[in-house]
Order: C-alpha cells, then structure tokens, then sequence
C-alpha cells in the first residue's frame, strides 16, 4: 500500500516543489527553526528566573518539533508542530491556577486551527497588565510577532508566492515570532 504523498495535503505550509521533491523552502524552514532552537538554548542559559527557564524550554521543544516537521513531514512531528505552540501559554494559565483557560487552551489545541495560538497572545497581554518591565520593549515584542504572523499568513494564502521558492516567508515567521516571544518573557514580571 502506497502512503499518501505529503505534499498532497497542505501538512505544512511551504510546499514548494521548484527544486525536486522537498522543495527549496521546507529546508530553509527547517534551518530556521533550527537555528532558532539553538537561539533560544543559548538564551535559555543565560536566564535565572525558573518560569522564565520553562517557557523558554516549551518554545525550543516546539521549534525542535517544527525542525522536525519540516525536515522529514513526519506526520507526528507535524501534528507536534502545531499542538506545541500553544504549551507556553497552557503553562502560564496553570502557573497563574486559571484553569478554565488552561482547560480552553487545551481543547483549542484539537482544533486544527490558529485560535488557541492567537487567544494565548490576548491571555498573555491580560495577565501582563501593570507587569511590564519595559512599555516599549513589549509592544515591539507584540508587533514583531504580529507582523511576522501576517507574513507567514501571507506566505499561506498567497499563490505568488507559494511558486517562487525565494520568498519564504514561513522562516521569517519562525524567527521573528520566536525572538518577539523572548522578548515578551524577559519583560513581563511573571
């Protein structure tokens, strides 16, 4: 029995097939992610607060997940991928005992969607109030990873796009949303 052709489903987001069967953007996503898990490690060293440690821990397991994903299309890597974006989140509801967030969090993670990723960003905006370290710090935090948001929505819907492998997007998403994350870590008292 034949197994599917990855790139028959959208499995990941850059399916580009200009240069034979992976395409030239899967391995510039993979390395971006790669190079952002290293990233983020080195920087996970250099922080002393324990809740800052674990979210930053979540945010290499999901790029590793990412890494993964789009170096091989495994299809758990893939499904890991996706679920493991909202984790940091799911941790700071727990953290702060808001279960019923961290319950909807949970359920948003089965839903094939971008949703719980986006009401985890408004979660973190609620919980951060009157605990910024730095204003400026912080909303160029929460810019950088909206315009890196649109970017890669824009790679996703774009069929322009989608046939010049140069334009990756994706990556640029993984790199910028993940830096605007560590940003956000280190300036909000948690």
């Amino acid at each position: 029995m034949n197994s599917p052709n990855p790139w028959d489903h959208k499995w990941s987001e850059s399916r580009s097939e200009t240069f034979g069967t992976l395409g030239m953007k899967e391995p510039m996503n993979a390395l971006s992610a790669l190079f952002m898990s290293i990233y983020v490690l080195s920087d996970m060293v250099q922080t002393p607060q324990p809740i800052n440690k674990l979210l930053k821990a979540s945010i290499i397991f999901n790029l590793g997940a990412s890494f993964v994903a789009h170096a091989t299309y495994n299809r758990t890597a893939i499904k890991l991928d996706g679920l493991s974006m909202t984790i940091p989140i799911l941790l700071l509801a727990v953290y702060y005992k808001d279960y019923l967030v961290a319950l909807g969090l949970f359920l948003f993670l089965f839903t094939s969607t971008s949703a719980d990723f986006a009401l985890g960003l408004l979660y973190i905006l609620y919980i951060s109030r009157g605990k910024l370290k730095n204003h400026t710090k912080v909303y160029g935090a929460i810019l950088l990873i909206l315009v890196s948001t649109l970017l890669w929505w824009i790679d996703q819907s774009s069929d322009l796009i989608e046939s010049h492998w140069y334009v990756n997007l994706h990556s640029v998403w993984h790199i910028g949303c993940a830096y605007g994350l560590l940003i956000l870590i280190d300036h909000i008292k948690w």
